[in-house]
């Protein structure tokens, strides 16, 4: 598994990759780091990520989206960015990242919450949208792709 932690600029990069090793199984980090609060450039994030999932060896992390969030700007636009991330990548390939410990790093970021805060804030959003997606988004997903019991000789 590879996970591509870029920004949203990049996003082509990681489609030309999946492209060209389509056996590869690519994990993108915080949903490519929209510029949650950027009307333009959230629209052109939106096409992007509708191209890289058409790639089915994409998946995506619904991760980071709150140290993404412009201080004094509305809750509503992670929550916005998580609900099109589930309906590019659906249930089967969505995996909820908890940021820890690096968000509670992030300077100036602690107004975005602790681990709890965003844990309970991305099952919520997941149970609105489908409530038997919980399970898979929470946890099934990341044992399916990373495979943590599989055993590597080095």
């Amino acid at each position: 598994v590879f996970d591509a932690l870029i920004l949203s600029h990049q996003i082509g990069v990681v489609d030309e990759l999946a492209r060209r090793h389509s056996g590869l199984a690519i994990v993108l980090d915080h949903g490519a780091k929209p510029k949650l609060g950027d009307r333009m450039a959230m629209t052109q994030w939106r096409a992007d990520m509708a191209k890289l999932s058409r790639r089915p060896n994409i998946a995506c992390k619904l991760s980071g989206l709150l140290t993404e969030l412009p201080a004094g700007s509305d809750p509503a636009l992670v929550r916005q960015a998580a609900d099109t991330l589930f309906d590019l990548f659906g249930p089967a390939r969505l995996i909820w990242g908890s940021d820890w410990p690096g968000r509670t790093l992030a300077p100036g970021k602690s107004e975005a919450g602790d681990y709890r805060h965003w844990h309970d804030q991305a099952r919520e959003a997941i149970a609105a949208r489908d409530v038997g997606a919980v399970a898979a988004v929470m946890g099934a997903n990341a044992t399916r792709l990373y495979r943590p019991s599989r055993r590597i000789r080095i």
